[in-house]
């Protein structure tokens, strides 16, 4: 006699599950496998004992730039030279001015953020002491 799923789906008492065991546990797997057509297990094995081709990459070596201490001094002071010809500097005067609407401007988007946060927090406290009542 073959024994299936049906057969374990149909047991009543643990007295039933041991007996079902003691018959079915020696060809358990192979018919399981067999009769069911159950090959997760078989196929999982052997994706797993197929060698993975191994990708070649071939790296190449970066391009390196060849820069002497002249070219880099060079650079600098053509830099420098550019910043005292060509840029026009604003005066003392109006860079300090400048400073101070940056500074106040600092100050008052600080504040409108500090506000806008106690309000929001007032109004959330509010919300949640409404909830609780």
């Amino acid at each position: 006699m073959e024994i299936g799923l049906d057969d374990a789906y149909s047991l009543k008492t643990p007295e039933d599950n041991k007996n079902l065991y003691a018959k079915w546990a020696a060809t358990y797997e192979s018919d399981f496998d067999t009769n069911q057509g159950y090959q997760h297990p078989k196929v999982i094995a052997e994706l797993f004992d197929t060698p993975i081709p191994l990708m070649v990459v071939r790296i190449l070596p970066p391009v390196q730039k060849k820069y002497t201490m002249a070219k880099i001094v060079n650079y600098i002071s053509e830099a420098f030279e550019e910043l005292k010809t060509n840029v026009t500097w604003p005066e003392w005067a109006e860079v300090q001015r400048y400073t101070i609407v940056v500074a106040v401007f600092s100050v008052v988007c600080a504040l409108a953020t500090w506000g806008v946060d106690e309000a929001c927090a007032k109004v959330i406290a509010g919300f949640f002491t409404w909830l609780n009542s």
